[in-house]
């Protein structure tokens, strides 16, 4: 039933679908029914390997300090066609309702799959300081968020920062984007000890820039101690296909 307040509401002032621009019904919450039947799901969390953890896995291979183990990955739909939008809509022009509508549909997903069942700690990916006090947020902290609310553990912004500026990622290719993310991240275990960690990004595209931060995730830890598994979730993936970076 639509609750009368809504209904004038919508009345007053239409809302429209940010990825259509469609007029919503009153049935309709934060975009349209079409652009929810098409979106573009990728449903790697059903998925152990899968073409998003293949990328992440293949970079960290390469390094001097491999994982063990194979790392898990997830997004929750393919960065494509006006889908795009969702992601510039957070991260530029501060539509946190969106963020959060998608953030909560990806963490119903991450919560009910065998990979991440052993969370016990969410890291959003974190922005230079110079960058988020311009910016004034951090869109992976609303991502984060949601993902540790659903999971019912901890969202941890302390554990993982960058010590330098890295330059915008968006225009570059393949070993760029790896030279230039490489040891800009940090770690620091003092008040924390984690098990398994879920680092979460809005957008992943060659997988280096978490990479990177799984390495210093991993690497951080105080000598002797156990480093964490860590798992990855994103928003949205870069289709492989694509042929970015």
């Amino acid at each position: 039933m639509i609750h009368p307040v809504r209904a004038l509401a919508d009345l007053l002032m239409p809302r429209y679908c940010p990825l259509c621009g469609a007029l919503l019904l009153l049935a309709e919450h934060r975009i349209c029914l079409s652009c929810t039947a098409a979106l573009p799901l990728t449903y790697y969390w059903l998925r152990p390997r899968n073409p998003m953890s293949d990328r992440i896995n293949a970079l960290l291979a390469r390094t001097s300090d491999p994982p063990e183990q194979y790392l898990y990955a997830a997004a929750l739909f393919f960065y494509t066609g006006p889908y795009r939008d969702v992601t510039r809509l957070l991260k530029y022009l501060r539509d946190f309702e969106l963020g959060r509508y998608f953030s909560r549909a990806l963490a119903s997903r991450i919560a009910a799959s065998p990979q991440f069942w052993d969370i016990d700690m969410v890291v959003p990916l974190p922005l230079h300081w110079t960058r988020r006090l311009r910016r004034g947020y951090n869109q992976s902290d609303i991502i984060a968020a949601a993902l540790a609310s659903e999971l019912g553990v901890p969202c941890c912004r302390k554990l993982l920062s960058r010590r330098r500026r890295t330059r915008s990622q968006a225009k570059m290719q393949g070993e760029g984007r790896i030279r230039n993310v490489t040891g800009a991240f940090v770690s620091d275990y003092k008040d924390f000890r984690p098990r398994h960690i879920l680092l979460v990004d809005d957008v992943l595209t060659t997988g280096a820039t978490l990479a990177a931060a799984e390495l210093a995730l991993r690497r951080g830890v105080p000598g002797g101690a156990q480093p964490p598994r860590v798992s990855f979730a994103t928003l949205a993936c870069v289709p492989h296909e694509s042929g970015v970076g």
